[in-house]
């Protein structure tokens, strides 16, 4: 059985996760995380589903996540 997150849980993964990774250092952060702002604009102005938006910004910051670790 699958859990559907409600959108204040998924707000909350998103807000920690931009809090955790726009503090990060180093040339392959930044430069991801600069990506990540200009992406995250895009959503919102091309979807108009609050939680499409806010899943979106969720799978982007989870490819984030991932580049970070194999750049290591």
């Amino acid at each position: 059985m699958a859990i559907v997150p409600d959108l204040l849980q998924i707000k909350a993964t998103v807000e920690r996760m931009e809090k955790r990774y726009s503090a990060q250092n180093g040339d392959v952060a930044q430069v991801l995380w600069a990506a990540y702002v200009k992406v995250k604009v895009r959503f919102e102005t091309d979807l108009s589903d609050e939680r499409d938006i806010w899943l979106s910004r969720a799978a982007a910051l989870m490819l984030l996540k991932y580049q970070l670790e194999v750049s290591k």
